[in-house]
């Protein structure tokens, strides 16, 4: 009876894992699809996104709402390595590769995710910060002030959407970055 209680726990645990791996899977090629309603469906309605420093920095909606309008602008590439599964939890390396994050932080800008599973959705997604962080860091401070400096001369009326992330100011930020970077080739 020992054996088959065992067993039966074990086959548990076995399942569980492998539906997180599974949910886990489904998210990132959904997201890659473009498939919001997939998304939706995979993330719970209590989701939250948290940032390194343990703030929380949005909620599901929001977080739809910006991978739609963002990362579909950009046409953000999601990369994702080095899978580590712990029943309901998977730890991940992952990094955008978008015109954004190639040139502003010189790509490949890794961050180490946390996925925490609920009822086979993801309940919550957290990052935190890799060896090598404050160098790309101080890269993108610098990159990214030459450009907000660029477009305040040359665009200052769309100075508005460096503190928005809606459609909108992903089509003018990523035309802008486009432009900046043209820009820049030219002169060499």
């Amino acid at each position: 009876m020992k054996l088959i209680l065992l067993t039966l726990f074990l086959s548990s645990v076995l399942f569980a894992g492998n539906t997180s791996r599974r949910v886990f899977e489904n998210f990132h090629t959904a997201y890659q699809k473009g498939d919001f309603n997939e998304l939706d469906k995979i993330l719970s309605d209590d989701f939250i996104a948290i940032d390194e420093n343990g703030q929380i920095v949005s909620h599901k909606k929001d977080y739809l709402a910006y991978l739609k309008q963002w990362s579909k602008t950009f046409n953000t590439e999601w990369n994702v390595s080095d899978i580590v599964e712990k029943k309901d939890t998977i730890f991940s390396t992952e990094f955008d590769k978008d015109i954004f994050a190639d040139y502003l932080y010189n790509g490949n800008f890794k961050l180490r995710y946390t996925y925490i599973f609920s009822n086979n959705q993801i309940s919550s997604m957290r990052w935190d910060t890799l060896p090598g962080y404050a160098e790309k860091k101080q890269i993108f401070d610098y990159k990214y002030s030459l450009f907000y400096v660029w477009t305040s001369k040359n665009h200052p009326d769309k100075l508005i959407y460096f503190n928005k992330t809606n459609a909108i100011a992903a089509e003018e930020i990523k035309a802008m970055l486009e432009e900046y970077i043209s820009t820049l080739n030219n002169k060499t």
